[in-house]
């Protein structure tokens, strides 16, 4: 048996050798901007060997099929533990690269992708465990779960973090003032459930917060706070008042969202030495590589600023463009307003903000003013700042692009906005199961109808969709018909006078962000898709893990007053609003004091034109 496995590495060996002979050239899959430590033949050995934290490592090949379509898990599966790394890190190694065949020779690796396991303080003698069971983002985290509590279990770690479930002595020790924390997370769960100690691991960088698991059985602290359904979030007080986070959404990175807003103060992390070596030697190596995949994918990142930005511009301007919003565009905008609150997967301040606005338009009306609709997008907000403090702003206060600025301010903005968030829209309104497929494109439709300034693109689009009910049945199918209207639509506009000459319109995806998306020999004139791989690169790309939360960057665009760059070929806008063009209260105030004076001049020179007039006439009668 032993001969026969030394046979296959041999023969293995033989092929690699082979293939990096004739290999393409596929270019780096991860980059430094992820969120995993990037190792080479040189760094491995000190980075995941005798390290105080256990390792989970990917060894991929480049050239290798799988690897790319796996590889979009990996990113979000580093993403969802980049606060887990007191416990345990994420890390790849690119098999592919000749320097490193000697390196995964020595690992053992006899097929890619292969992830394995290392345990914190593991001898140079370990070769790791070969994790054996479901690739998916959910086998591999909750193993990851269980790697991290045993660290804890073997006394591998030294870790405050105690996973073992708690009783009713605990909350009494912690109201009564004898634990170390300001505040006390409850987790509510079956016994089999990760979610608590998923959890548990985010919040260990916030110290004040404690974070603990309750077990279903416990019968005294479920009837205690009133438990209904598993899992559940409670969060109690130093005076054991207490309140419920959960609500609906009971999912991990609900939770995580609810208790980060909680958090008062984040525990600064230390990168180990080694790490800091390994990744200013990857960059060395890969600098050039990287920096081309970046700027083929950086624009086509999907990114909170960008979705908030399209959204306070869609709500205070573009709706606002209507002295009166009656009948058919008064559902249109109820509709989906109510879609945003469902499935926009923001921060929990601008989902109450939605929600909010939704209810300030019932059923029970056919229309509402500008007037009073502007006073309302402004009381949804005040109302979510009032409960939550001077630091829940729903919708950011100016309108900032990222992965959706332009060149120039006449380019992207509005529109590329406006495409992510109905993009992001089908995939999560899926996710969470709140509306079918059709409802989704139907709403988006139909605000697009009313609401959209550009009316060729506004002419364009409905057209496109006046056949949804007999195109889409199932969530899938809507994600993918509005990919192919987009790509559509991009072929269109490709090398028109709108587009930024620095962001051709291309077919999405582009073959650096998604090579196994594209059939093999198809050329980027007449395309030919795989389209189950592309279903599922736009679940990863537009799905909430995806999300990018960083600030943008300094060198984005500025402050845009109106950036959809169709509608200077239509009637400009007439309306603004105070937070978009950066008016204070008291320039609005003094604005309103001038033009009531200009007001008063005018009607002033009028009754005196007029007098005079009269005057002259009867001067001229009476004269012989």
């Amino acid at each position: 048996m032993a001969e026969h496995r030394g046979n296959i590495r041999c023969c293995f060996v033989v092929c690699f050798v082979f293939f990096l002979s004739f290999r393409l050239s596929y270019g780096v899959l991860y980059s430094s901007a992820d969120q995993m430590v990037l190792l080479e033949n040189d760094t491995i050995s000190s980075v995941i060997h005798n390290s105080p934290s256990a390792w989970v490592v990917e060894f991929y090949s480049s050239f290798c099929g799988h690897c790319h379509a796996f590889a979009p898990t990996w990113k979000k599966l580093a993403k969802m533990a980049k606060d887990w790394k007191q416990l345990i890190h994420v890390a790849a190694i690119d098999c592919a690269e000749e320097r490193n065949l000697a390196t995964c020779v020595h690992y053992q690796i006899e097929g890619y992708p292969s992830v394995k396991f290392f345990n914190a303080s593991a001898p140079s003698s370990n070769l790791g465990k070969t994790f054996t069971g479901e690739r998916t983002l959910l086998g591999i985290i909750h193993e990851m779960v269980k790697v991290a509590e045993l660290q804890k279990t073997l006394g591998l770690i030294r870790t405050d973090l105690d996973f073992v479930p708690i009783g009713k002595e605990f909350v009494s020790s912690f109201v009564e003032g004898k634990t170390s924390y300001d505040e006390l997370a409850l987790i509510f769960e079956v016994p089999t459930s990760y979610i608590g100690r998923e959890v548990m691991l985010d919040m260990m960088k916030c110290p004040g917060l404690g974070v603990r698991r309750v077990l279903s059985r416990n019968k005294f602290l479920v009837e205690k706070y009133a438990i209904k359904k598993f899992p559940s979030l409670i969060v109690v007080h130093r005076r054991g008042t207490f309140k419920e986070l959960s609500h609906d959404e009971k999912t991990h990175a609900s939770y995580k969202k609810s208790l980060e807003d909680l958090c008062l103060g984040v525990k600064p992390s230390v990168e180990l030495p080694e790490i800091t070596e390994a990744m200013t030697l990857y960059k060395r190596l890969h600098g050039k590589a990287e920096k081309r995949k970046q700027e083929a994918g950086s624009s086509s990142e999907v990114y909170m600023q960008d979705l908030e930005s399209g959204l306070s511009f869609m709500l205070n301007v573009e709706v606002a463009t209507k002295p009166i919003i009656q009948g058919d565009e008064y559902l249109a905008l109820r509709n989906f307003i109510g879609m945003l609150a469902k499935c926009f997967p923001g921060r929990p301040s601008l989902g109450q903000m939605l929600n909010n606005l939704h209810a300030k338009l019932p059923l029970t009306r056919t229309n509402i003013f500008r007037s009073e609709y502007l006073y309302n997008v402004q009381r949804s907000q005040a109302n979510v700042k009032l409960d939550g403090g001077p630091n829940a702003h729903p919708l950011p206060k100016k309108v900032k692009w990222v992965a959706c600025s332009g060149s120039k301010p006449e380019y992207r903005g509005y529109p590329c906005s406006l495409w992510t968030l109905f993009h992001t829209l089908t995939v999560n309104c899926g996710s969470s199961h709140q509306l079918t497929g059709l409802d989704v494109l139907s709403r988006i439709r139909e605000f697009i109808r009313y609401f959209f300034s550009c009316e060729e693109c506004r002419k364009h689009f409905t057209a496109m969709s006046s056949n949804l009910s007999n195109e889409v049945h199932s969530h899938n199918e809507a994600i993918l018909w509005l990919w192919r209207g987009h790509n559509k639509v991009n072929d269109r506009l490709a090398g028109d006078q709108s587009e930024d000459p620095k962001h051709p319109k291309i077919q999405f995806p582009s073959k650096d962000l998604c090579e196994e998306c594209r059939v093999p020999g198809s050329d980027d004139h007449n395309v030919q898709w795989n389209e189950a791989v592309v279903l599922e690169f736009l679940k990863n790309h537009y799905g909430v893990d995806n999300i990018r939360i960083k600030k943008p960057p300094a060198r984005s665009a500025p402050e845009l007053e109106d950036t959809d760059i169709v509608s200077k070929h239509s009637k400009r806008h007439s309306v603004s609003h105070l937070s978009i063009i950066g008016l204070s209260s008291i320039d609005a105030s003094m604005c309103l004091i001038l033009y009531s004076a200009i007001a008063f001049a005018v009607i002033a020179l009028y009754i005196y034109f007029i007098r005079r007039r009269r005057r002259i006439v009867r001067l001229h009668v009476h004269t012989p």
